[in-house]
């Protein structure tokens, strides 16, 4: 820093941005880059430091470019925490607690983001942090509890061939596959002949 310094500290503050105060500029530069707590100095200097000046061989532009960059840098690491609390809060704030971990639903959907979320779907996005790619299908036996699911995906051995599976399909905006479209025909058939669907 420069009560460190033993150059003049009038080298530090140049007349001006052009001509020969941009040499005196880059001189001033030079001498810092080689000063052995330079970068204290610039931690110091962004922090709470004086605006002008060449300080940690950066100028004022240099200085204003580098505190945007760590406050976006630092919105950035904040801003997925951030969203994944705000779910959290709203699993919290829309569930009850049914005893031994499981949690039900109360009321109704909810946006997260603009997008409009089922109670499964806000419990999917608190456990994992990323919406579900494809439907969720409950894996706890508590009747009405959201917190236990699973994803369909087509890739999934178990999903094709079923009922569930042609309609995964169709809720992704695919067109069933031969197994899933005879498992659906057969699930009708059934339907119609005995009154419930297998």
């Amino acid at each position: 820093m420069l009560s460190m310094c033993r150059e003049d500290p009038d080298l530090f503050f140049p007349v001006g941005t052009t001509g020969p105060a941009l040499a005196q500029a880059e001189e001033a530069k030079a001498v810092c880059r080689r000063c052995p707590v330079m970068e204290q100095c610039l931690q110091w200097v962004l922090a709470e430091g004086p605006q002008a000046g060449i300080w940690a061989a950066t100028d004022e532009a240099e200085r204003t470019k580098l505190r945007r960059r760590t406050r976006r840098t630092a919105q950035a690491r904040h801003a997925p925490q951030t969203a994944q609390t705000r779910v959290r809060q709203l699993l919290d704030t829309h569930t009850v607690d049914l005893g031994d971990g499981h949690r039900g639903w109360r009321g109704g959907p909810v946006r997260i983001d603009g997008v409009v979320h089922s109670g499964k779907q806000v419990a999917w996005v608190a456990a994992h942090g990323v919406r579900p790619a494809a439907p969720l299908l409950g894996t706890c036996h508590r009747a009405g509890c959201v917190v236990a699911a699973h994803q369909r995906l087509r890739t999934d051995p178990a999903s094709c061939g079923t009922r569930p599976g042609y309609q995964g399909h169709l809720a992704r905006g695919e067109d069933p596959c031969t197994p899933c479209r005879q498992a659906n025909t057969d699930a009708d058939r059934r339907l119609r002949n005995t009154g419930t669907a297998a």
